[in-house]
């Protein structure tokens, strides 16, 4: 999935003619993609905490 975002973005990024290596796309993703996984994932277990009472599990 990642590599497939990366593939499509790079096909837009070379018919504008837009000069950046893959470097700077696996450093921009390692730098957003586990502080975003980690928001969503404590999301989830607080959404879930928070839900689960009314649920009557």
């Amino acid at each position: 999935m990642l590599l497939d975002w990366m593939e499509q973005t790079f096909h837009l990024v070379r018919t504008h003619r837009v000069k950046v290596e893959r470097k700077d796309y696996l450093r921009l993703t390692v730098l957003v993609i586990p502080p975003t996984l980690l928001f969503t994932l404590f999301g989830l277990y607080y959404w879930v905490k928070w839900i689960v009472p009314y649920t009557g599990l």
